[in-house]
């Protein structure tokens, strides 16, 4: 590689970080090595979250290395889960930094599409749809003329779809790091360059001394951010990171007269099928490819033999003839680059890891040492790792699960050729359609191959598993082998089934030799395991399954536990997790002091399976070993040969079926598994991978961890009651205080507020594949299901929710719930006879979770940055396009002079309507039409402002209904009442006012209310009960400030044991008067929407208060308790919440009936 040219790209207006270089202090903390955007991220947040003598070391100057010349690409996007989360935060920090440092950072937020081009681009977007629901980040599935709409200069030839974020964009890199170092300066780190790490020295405390040429500083930590300088800083204490760099270029065109002219900046687009992005810079056109992994080039000698000293903002020369293909396919599908010169190019090197994800956390083996390296898309990413490790650091824990980017699932596996052959097919991929289930086979196998690979490799589809090779699935005579990924079955569904039959009906056997093994022992071990372990330490020859839990409670891992001797441990991971768990026992055995030695097995010990209701008989044959239920029971673990091959063998199985593991030296494995399977011979055993076992465990209810349980959740909520032992005992019999242990006896105090549950989807082409998004709650508005908890049965079910009358309605898939019901409605009011009367039930539902509504309704509102109510708004929009076209049908055919519109907060939507014939005076067609919006449902897009509390309390905010009437019957216009009016209200006056009476009925609670509303008279209802319950339950409480859901009876009060339990959830209203008793329900005042961002307004009621009383006229949103001013009002309205106490029915609860299970007919009744 020749020596690499001085960089032509220029800032301009940007002023040159100057610094002198000093180290200032000794001692520190963290020191961070490296001044990129990342490294300096770290420090801001380090220091923002106020932790001292945080001091970042920069060979160079800040930004040097990759960060100066990024294209600076900003995005929502992310195929996988995780990062989503990583991306959000840092699009949300990067919006507020210029504010709060006075450092512009140059942000653009124009939005980007990714274009769909085929069919199957077009499925990856439906793919993506599913996994980005449950994330609080804006992403839309859109057809072709609005992408054409926002992106006016593409040629539409090719275009099938676009998968569109608002919020995305770019932004300048260099402003951006200045901006985060002013940040990090404000709270107090010191930035110091230009000032190399020369050395570093691990001392036997844990800390470290970082030598530089000005002298050393002693740290408690170090942070290894130095780019494509990380692997050299590695070196530095033995570890050789799997790092290395790549050739990127990207091209910036001069002035574009189509580009000038627009009025708004294009979106960034990103054509997946040419393998490029393309945005606006300037008036001009900035794109980049990613050439194929044949054509993409590697610095591999920066590997070899470092990076060349000195070289901090050099480019590399450029090559066009290498991306050239690329340039043409951006050509046609912009057509105006034809026209445009090319101003610069720019060829800098970005460090790729093995899978192009970067490695972020502490490292396994070397205590105190953290990494932030390998990012290929380091802009998007600093922010969000920035705080994620801050979080980390200060908290002693992982904010969230991101074990992808975990520096531990790379291992000495991982040499030279591996980075470099998985970095080109990375870069290569970078737009490859991203299937379920994908496979890459670069740099395949490792050295990590198990025992049986040799044997069984042409029988089956290998998956890649931390660096091994395991079955995914087996082929058979007449199937359809190889990997053929796809979003629809694929050749490996009927196979699958085939092998779980297998296990179910006879035998399988099953290479588990990826696990992770490890044994423990020492004087300390039962010790060290009962403060790691929410479990109880197994006893000798006993297996059980433990879980590591985080301080706060959550699921750091999940293993299984062998007492073998008495003191001696054999630990059982999952393959990926396998480093990731050793770090944090080796840890929490250095912190702790424990006397205990550990040893990694997972590469000398083979693993096989035998599962199915023949396992017994089969193994059975191999050994003199009593094999029987009597004198091997589940769990327990035994030293034994089969077939004279010694072995440990634990009676568990993943597959939930009869089976045993069996633990044996990996160069036994294809002798022991060819005697299972000869002696299997009579039985049918066979063969059966991952993929079936998989399936089979999810059958069960097994939980697998990093798919049911994670970081982000606790043993609770993921249904692992039963090997969480809070009341364990420690050796010497007082209650062991196991990792997590406090954080959650408070979690299990407070209750739960999800937990996980198992569904039963029917499908017969598109399987889950897991983090889905299901809505839940309401009816949705496209699909028409709703998901409901059956508890007797513990299954929760998604099934059809619509009905024609009392019939289930099939065939509106993918119609929205508004258009279908008005439809409907005008049909009904078209082909109604005039003479006769008419009752409609209209059940509009909106606005009501799930938020959903088409996309023209939304667009309208792009100003309004609250995601929920901007799809908010869209629902109103067109509810009220909806009731404007109601009201023209009514016109059209004669029925709205006789017509009162009523639309108002309720349960209810009726149209009631009478002819001119069967009463005199003239008798009006009723429509009544109440939209539901509660108040303001503030967890999905409403607000009360300025109202007190939410939906399910019994403030203002919960409890009180806002509507207006329209109809040429009234007698006044204008009228603005607030007369107490109840929903039981409507029956009589819409009977009165149609002519009728209701003398025939039994005793109403209603009032007839028509003159208070027509002529704004004073209404005939002076007591309205809202609510008596005793059984209150806050589901959605104040979270994280007043966690309350009901009160216990106290003595504090002096209307104790009066009149009323007033510890009793209950409110009254009489008159002007409010009274409240017990626990309301969140009293928060919330902020008007305009302020969507900014925090509710605390109640400052002591949190035990059981009574209030409100002059509501003149008070409404509830700031002024008047019960001490007031206390024979109190006493008067007490008594009547105990006179309806008295006379009402007993509160009663009933689980879902069993028998309305729609499992069968897929839809919610009716029912036979």
């Amino acid at each position: 590689m020749g020596l690499p040219v001085v960089a032509v790209l220029v800032y301009a207006g940007l002023k040159k970080e100057t610094s002198s270089p000093s180290l200032g202090k000794d001692r520190a903390d963290t020191v961070i090595i490296g001044g990129g955007c990342v490294g300096v991220s770290l420090a801001y947040h380090l220091a923002k979250a106020g932790l001292k003598d945080v001091v970042l070391l920069e060979k160079s100057e800040l930004t040097a290395g990759s960060t100066w010349h990024a294209a600076g690409l900003t995005t929502y996007f992310h195929p996988g889960i995780n990062l989503k989360k990583i991306h959000a935060y840092s699009i949300k920090l990067y919006e507020k930094l210029e504010e709060e440092t006075g450092q512009s950072v140059g942000f653009h937020q124009p939005g980007s599409i990714r274009i769909a081009s085929t069919p199957t681009r077009v499925d990856e977007f439906k793919y993506q749809m599913t996994r980005a629901g449950w994330h609080p980040i804006e992403q839309y599935l859109i057809m072709p003329e609005k992408v054409q709409e926002l992106f006016p200069l593409l040629n539409m030839d090719k275009v099938l779809a676009g998968l569109y974020n608002p919020g995305d964009g770019h932004i300048d890199p260099y402003s951006l790091t200045m901006a985060l170092a002013a940040g990090a300066r404000k709270y107090g780190a010191q930035l110091n360059y230009p000032v190399q790490v020369t050395n570093l020295n691990s001392r036997s405390d844990g800390t470290w001394e970082v030598e530089t040429p000005l002298g050393i500083i002693r740290a408690k930590r170090i942070v290894n951010t130095a780019g494509f300088w990380a692997r050299d800083i590695g070196k530095m204490i033995g570890l050789p990171h799997p790092l290395i760099p790549v050739h990127h270029q990207y091209v910036v065109t001069s002035t574009i007269p189509e580009v000038k002219a627009l009025k708004t900046e294009l979106p960034v687009i990103r054509d997946l099928e040419g393998s490029y992005y393309l945005r606006q810079e300037r008036d001009g056109l900035l794109f980049g490819p990613y050439e194929s992994e044949e054509k993409m080039k590697l610095q591999d000698s920066w590997v070899t033999s470092g990076v060349p000293p000195g070289f901090g903002k050099e480019l590399f020369e450029s090559d066009l003839d290498r991306i050239m293909e690329h340039i043409e396919a951006a050509m046609e599908m912009v057509p105006v680059l034809r026209k445009a010169d090319i101003v610069n190019t720019i060829a800098g090197p970005i460090t790729y890891s093995p899978d192009i994800l970067p490695m972020v956390g502490p490292h396994q083996g070397v205590r105190n040492y953290w990494v932030a390296i390998g990012f290929g898309y380091g802009i998007i990413h600093a922010g969000g790792v920035g705080k994620y490790l801050s979080d980390w650091i200060l908290e002693g824990e992982p904010p969230f699960d991101l074990i992808e980017l975990d520096p531990n699932r790379y291992g000495k596996w991982t040499t030279t050729e591996y980075t470099a052959a998985k970095a080109r097919e990375s870069y290569g991929f970078n737009n490859i359609v991203g299937y379920p289930k994908e496979e890459r086979f670069a740099g395949r196998p490792t050295e990590r191959t198990s025992g049986l690979y040799h044997l069984l490799k042409s029988r089956c589809s290998m998956g890649f598993h931390a660096g091994w090779e395991q079955p995914h699935w087996f082929y058979k005579p007449g199937d359809e082998t190889g990997y053929k990924p796809s979003f629809r079955r694929t050749n490996w569904f009927d196979p699958v089934g085939r092998e779980y039959k297998q296990v179910m009906e006879k035998v399988g056997v099953i290479d588990l030799s990826p696990f992770g093994k490890f044994r423990v022992k020492g004087t300390d071990s039962v010790k060290l395991l009962d403060h790691l372990f929410a479990n109880v330490v197994p006893k000798v020859g006993t297996t059980n399954i433990s879980h590591m839990l985080t301080p706060r409670g959550k699921v750091y891992a999940e293993l299984t536990v062998s007492q073998l001797y008495p003191g001696e441990f054999m630990l059982v991971t999952g393959s990926g997790s396998e480093l990731h768990d050793l770090r944090w026992i080796e840890e929490k055995v250095t912190t702790g002091g424990y006397k205990v030695e550990i040893e990694n097995m997972t590469d000398e010990m083979g693993v096989l399976g035998v599962a199915g209701p023949y396992a017994r008989q089969v193994l059975q044959k191999l050994t003199n070993e009593d094999l029987s239920d009597g004198s091997f029971k589940f769990l327990q673990c035994k030293h034994l040969k089969l077939s004279n091959i010694a072995l440990i063998a634990i009676r568990i199985s993943y597959t939930g079926e009869l089976g045993w593991e069996l633990y044996h030296r990996k160069e036994d494995s294809v002798a022991l598994y060819s005697a299972i399977m000869e002696a299997g011979q009579k039985e049918g055993i066979d063969d059966f991978g991952t993929y079936a076992l998989n399936a089979l465990r999810l059958e069960k209810g097994f939980r697998a961890w990093g798919a049911e349980m994670n970081c982000d959740t606790n043993p609770l909520e993921a249904g692992l009651e039963y090997f969480v032992k809070l009341n364990k005992l420690n050796l010497v019999n007082q209650p062991a205080d196991f990792i997590g242990k406090q954080a959650l006896k408070q979690i299990k105090e407070k209750g739960l507020k999800r937990r996980l549950v198992y569904l039963t989807l029917e499908t017969d082409s598109v399987d889950p594949e897991g983090n889905e998004s299901y809505l839940l709650g309401s009816e949705d508005y496209y699909t028409h299901d709703r998901c409901v908890l059956i508890k007797t049965k513990n299954v929760t079910r998604c099934a059809l929710d619509f009905r024609d009358g009392e019939e289930v309605a099939t065939g509106f898939k993918n119609v929205y719930s508004t258009n279908l019901f008005t439809e409907r409605a005008i049909d009904l009011i078209a082909n109604h006879k005039t003479e006769k009367p008419l009752f409609l039930y209209l059940a509009f539902q909106s606005v009501h979770e799930p938020l959903e509504v088409p996309e023209e309704y939304v667009k309208p509102y792009f100003y309004i940055k609250d995601l929920k109510r901007r799809r908010y708004a869209g629902m109103v929009t067109l509810m009220d396009e909806a009731v404007g076209n109601l009201t023209d049908a009514l016109k059209t055919h004669g029925l709205w002079d006789n017509t009162v519109l009523v639309f108002s907060t309720g349960v209810m939507n009726l149209i009631f309507s009478y002819s001119e014939k069967d009463f005199a005076p003239p008798v009006p067609v009723l429509s009544s039409i109440l939209l539901r919006d509660n108040g303001g449902q503030t967890l999905a897009g409403g607000n009360n402002w300025p109202l007190r509390g939410r939906k399910w309390t019994l403030w203002e905010g919960g409890v009180r209904g806002v509507g207006f009437v329209a109809s040429p019957l009234l007698k006044q216009k204008g009228v603005e009442s607030h007369e107490l009016i109840h929903i039981s209200d409507w029956l009589p006056t819409l009977v009165h006012l149609a002519g009728g009476h209701t003398n025939g009925t039994k005793p109403l609670d209603g009032f007839d209310v028509w003159k208070a509303i027509s002529e704004g008279r004073p209404s005939p209802r002076v007591e309205l009960l809202h609510n008596i319950d005793p059984m209150f339950v806050d589901d959605f409480p104040c979270l994280g400030i007043d966690n309350r859901t009901s009160l216990p009876q106290s003595n504090s009060s002096p209307w104790d044991d009066t009149l009323f339990n007033i510890s009793m959830h209950a409110a009254i209203r009489h008159g002007k008067w409010k009274l409240l008793t017990g626990y309301p329900g969140c009293g928060h005042w919330f902020p008007p929407p305009s302020l969507f961002s900014e925090s509710e307004i605390q109640s400052s009621d002591p949190s035990m208060k059981r009574l209030w009383l409100f002059d509501i006229v003149d008070d409404p949103e509830e700031r002024n308790d008047l019960s001490e001013k007031y206390p024979y009002v109190v006493e008067k309205l007490l008594s009547r919440l105990q006179y309806y106490h008295k006379h009402s029915v007993p509160v009663f609860y009933p689980d879902e009936d069993p028998r309305c299970d729609p499992a069968a007919t897929a839809a919610w009744g009716p029912w036979a």
